[in-house]
Formats: structure tokens, sequence, C-alpha cells
């Protein structure tokens, strides 16, 4: 015959009720959180993969950030040389029209109106700038590049932006190198129109090598933009995409399954209260009841 004490029974009963305890309490807090993992206890290793593939899923929304960021930069810039660009075409334009003899005083002064008109939005092109930023003056972008004497005051630096691990963009240009390095642009245009005022056919023909010097190199300007700015956009893409494949994969790890943790959840809590049931029940017997 087995002699079942009353307390041994009552010992394994809340062992058990421990247990069960411990479970429901897990379970509450994978329902309410919805993570598997809440602590290091939990499951170190996963733990330790959950926060490697945390940071790597923070990485590629920095990635993401910077690329549109500089995507906007860079759409500034293409926009600002595209018009510096027809300006040149148009000043080339009047050059050659001005530089032709039968033209009369009276027409190479209607035609300097116009260039002064261009020589205006030059400037304005040069001192383009994108949400305070301008583009134009290297990595001093904080204040505009060129001066009222159309003096470069912003500094040679090429600002850049991280894209990626290991790629980044050009967010600016040095505006010095653009407008006035091999060819001083608002030189020129002020040469053409000191040309137009004095009527002199031959010097309009004279800036036009000049003219044509100074649109090629914006031309080139602008195809290295349009570069980094392909570059920017297929970073943005591919941030983004990584940032799905590991967040799934994050998720996998971490998160739990709603249904299975509110139907684990239920069940646990009916284990919990028939256990402190039969606990309770059992309190109130006499000894005798566990003799057999």
């Amino acid at each position: 015959m087995i002699r079942v004490t009353r307390n041994g029974f009552l010992d394994r009963m809340s062992t058990e009720l421990g247990r069960v305890s411990a479970e429901l309490a897990k379970a509450e807090e994978q329902a309410v959180t919805g993570r598997k993992l809440n602590r290091p206890s939990d499951a170190p290793a996963s733990l330790r993969q959950a926060e490697r593939l945390d940071a790597a899923s923070a990485d590629q929304e920095i990635w993401k950030a910077n690329a549109s960021a500089a995507s906007g930069v860079l759409d500034t810039l293409d926009n600002a040389l595209s018009t510096a660009t027809n300006i040149l075409v148009r000043a080339q334009e009047l050059a050659t029209a001005g530089a032709t003899e039968t033209l009369s005083a009276a027409d190479r002064l209607s035609m300097n109106v116009e260039l002064l008109e261009l020589m205006d939005a030059m400037r304005a092109v040069m001192n383009t700038d994108y949400a305070g930023r301008y583009v134009f003056g290297g990595t001093a972008w904080g204040a505009p590049p060129f001066d009222a004497a159309d003096v470069y005051v912003g500094n040679t630096v090429i600002p850049e932006s991280r894209v990626g691990t290991d790629r980044w963009v050009q967010t600016g240009l040095d505006g010095s190198a653009v407008f006035q390095g091999a060819v001083d642009i608002l030189g020129t245009l002020n040469t053409l129109s000191a040309a137009l005022v004095a009527d002199n056919a031959v010097a309009v023909q004279a800036t036009l090598t000049d003219l044509d010097a100074g649109h090629e190199i914006v031309v080139d300007a602008r195809v290295t933009v349009g570069t980094y700015a392909s570059t920017a956009d297929d970073a943005y893409e591919v941030a983004g995409n990584l940032g799905v494949v590991v967040d799934q994969h994050l998720s996998a790890l971490v998160d739990v399954d709603p249904i299975m943790a509110y139907s684990n959840l239920n069940r646990l809590k009916t284990a919990y209260t028939a256990a402190l049931q039969v606990t309770a029940s059992q309190q109130s017997r006499t000894l005798f009841d566990f003799l057999s």
C-alpha cells in the first residue's frame, strides 16, 4: 500500500502551480508585447542575433533617409545646372547675332537688356539653395557661396553623404570650379555685355569661345550630378528592399503570432485556474482522505 501524505501532495501541487504561474506570466508578457524575446534570459543566442538584425534594420533606415535627402539636393543641383545651360545657350545665340556686322548699335543695346536679365538669372542659379542648404558652396553650405560682387566665398571641399555600407554620393559642388574655373562665366557675360554696349561686333564674336567652353563645363557638371543622383536612387531602393528582408527575419525571430499567443494564454489561464481549484479542494480534506 502506498501512503500519500497530505503535505506531500500539496508540495507537488505547489510546484505545479509555480510552474504554470511562471508560464502564464511569460505568456501574458508575450501576448501584450507581441514578442518572444523580451529579456536576455528568454534566449541569449537568439537575443544576440535579434540585436544584430535590429542594428542592421536601423542602418537601412539611415541609408534610406540619407539617400532621400541626397536625392533632394541632387535634383536641385540638376535643375540649377539645367537653367544655367539654358542661360548660356541663349547667351551664345545673342553673341552670334550680335557679331553680325549689319546690326545697328540700337540692336545691340536691345540685346544687352536681355543679357543683363540672363546675368541676374545666372547669379540666382549660382546661389541656389535646397531647404537652406546652398548647393554650390562646397561644405560651406550654410550661406550663399557668391557675394554681391560675384566673389566666391564658399569652399572647395565637395560634401558627401553615406547611402550604404560602402556607398557615398556627392551632395553639393564647388561653385568656383563650375562657374569661375577654366572659364569665368559671369566674367565672360560681362565682357559680352560691354561689347554689345560698345557696338563692337569683333569683341562680341570673341566671347563665343569662352561661352562655348563654359557651356561644356556646366554640361559636364550636370552629367556628374546625374550619375550621383542615379546612385542615390539606387541606394534608396536597395536599402528599402534589404530593410524589408531584415525586418522579416527579425520578426520571425522575436515576434509571436497574435492568435497563437492568446490561445496559449487562455490555455494556461485554464490550467492555472484548475490547479488552484484542485489545491483548494485538497486543502479542505482530512488526512485520512490521502491514505490508500
